[in-house]
């Protein structure tokens, strides 16, 4: 039996940033250690054109995510490749339940059955099986981030009439079980927002969760290091290019370096 101290594993990047249309989801990923490519469902790269190292392929359903990912981690012609972003699991949500419903159809008989009856068939399906995919990522030697929406959680109405109550929750854009399962599995849960009433508007980061937001940084040393909100400023450089810091690279460092130090007292 072999036995190693786990300051000398490496670790890797595990992270899901969630947040609204235009927080800065895909541009962070990017700035991810090394070469990155992205597993792309939505279709939008424009915001990491300029970004050097990054590459695109497009998938369309869980089984074709794990297989990029299988490749990126052990396939050596792309041993370059040190990070896979999937973005966005919102999408992959409805690309991979649209997947299952379509071959549902090719395989049943039954040709009277309709499209919701097949959704609520496949829903529970689809959960798992990305589940599946999100817990072999995780577990591959590459760094893995996940992007998502945001979504706003409300009580339901008593009458069909009633006022929309007040959120409980905001949290990824993904299904319930999922959502569940997925802020157990990854390292980060991070929150981007736009502070808009500010000129120019400013991007910030939520790490710990704050009121109804979800959010999560493990590891307390990195968690009290970063603080509740982390400040993202994204700048244009007479270049064109989109220049980030903090970066997901530079997080992971200050991350690494007090996981493998030995606290002083005063910590």
């Amino acid at each position: 039996m072999e036995i190693r101290k786990v300051q000398d594993e490496e670790t890797f990047l595990c992270a899901l940033l969630y947040g609204g249309e235009g927080s800065g989801k895909t541009t962070l990923a990017a700035t991810a250690p090394g070469d990155i490519l992205i597993a792309n469902v939505e279709g939008g790269t424009a915001s990491v054109r300029s970004f050097p190292g990054v590459y695109t392929t497009k998938v369309t359903n869980a089984n074709e995510v794990l297989d990029v990912g299988r490749a990126v981690a052990f396939n050596k012609e792309y041993k370059n490749i040190n990070t896979l972003v999937v973005d966005s699991l919102t999408e992959l949500v409805e690309y991979d339940l649209k997947f299952l419903v379509k071959q549902s159809k090719k395989k049943s008989k039954d040709r009277k059955r309709s499209d919701d009856d097949r959704y609520l068939e496949d829903y529970g399906r689809m959960t798992t099986r990305i589940r599946r995919v999100v817990r072999e990522l995780r577990d591959m030697p590459i760094h893995v981030i996940f992007t998502a929406l945001a979504k706003e959680v409300r009580p339901p109405k008593k009458k069909p009439n009633d006022p929309e109550r007040p959120p409980t929750s905001v949290e990824p854009f993904i299904t319930n079980k999922l959502g569940l399962s997925l802020r157990g599995m990854v390292d980060y849960l991070w929150y981007m927002y736009v502070d808009k009433d500010e000129n120019p508007p400013v991007h910030y980061m939520l790490t710990k969760q704050h009121g109804i937001v979800k959010a999560k940084t493990r590891g307390p040393r990195f968690a009290n290091s970063l603080g509740q909100v982390v400040k993202i400023s994204l700048e244009i450089t007479e270049a064109g290019q989109v220049k980030v810091s903090p970066t997901l690279e530079d997080l992971y460092k200050q991350a690494t370096q007090l996981a493998t130090t030995t606290p002083q007292l005063h910590e």
